[in-house]
């Protein structure tokens, strides 16, 4: 018997935050092994295991800003693609990638200098989709549900 046949996402998708309803691109990156989210104005208070911090994507088709506070689920030391290690905070969020949706675990970073604000990693990814490195945006953006 065969398995059953994973979707297959390219290596740039839209990808929707559920819990703060905005959209933004996402880097789809087998080498990595977890997920990593920009973010700004990041704070953490250990004595309540909370991150504070900022962030942008659309929403309507507008670019915003949304202020977030959510519960560290770990502190744990990465490796970046520049060969760096830093410390960063991990937090849940639930994902919506084309009709599928899903929590992942992502790492808290600043990362203004790279092109996409969010990169889904290996973790993420596995059981859930295979992925075509030469094609881009097999998923129709889908813009989040209204705020509640």
């Amino acid at each position: 018997m065969r398995p059953p046949a994973l979707p297959v996402v390219g290596c740039v998708e839209r990808v929707v935050l559920g819990d703060v309803a905005l959209s933004l691109p996402c880097r789809i990156d087998t080498g990595a092994a977890t997920s990593a989210l920009h973010v700004e104005a990041l704070t953490l208070d250990p004595a309540h295991d909370e991150a504070r911090f900022t962030l942008r994507g659309r929403d309507g088709g507008r670019w915003v800003r949304r202020a977030v506070v959510a519960d560290v689920s770990r502190l744990s030391r990465v490796r970046s693609t520049a060969g760096t290690s830093e410390l960063r905070a991990f937090v849940s969020v639930r994902v919506q990638l084309g009709d599928a949706r899903f929590t992942i675990e992502v790492g808290l970073t600043d990362r203004a200098t790279m092109r996409y604000p969010m990169l889904l990693g290996r973790d993420a990814l596995a059981g859930r989709y295979l992925v075509d490195p030469g094609r881009t945006h097999l998923h129709p953006p889908r813009e989040p549900e209204p705020r509640r």
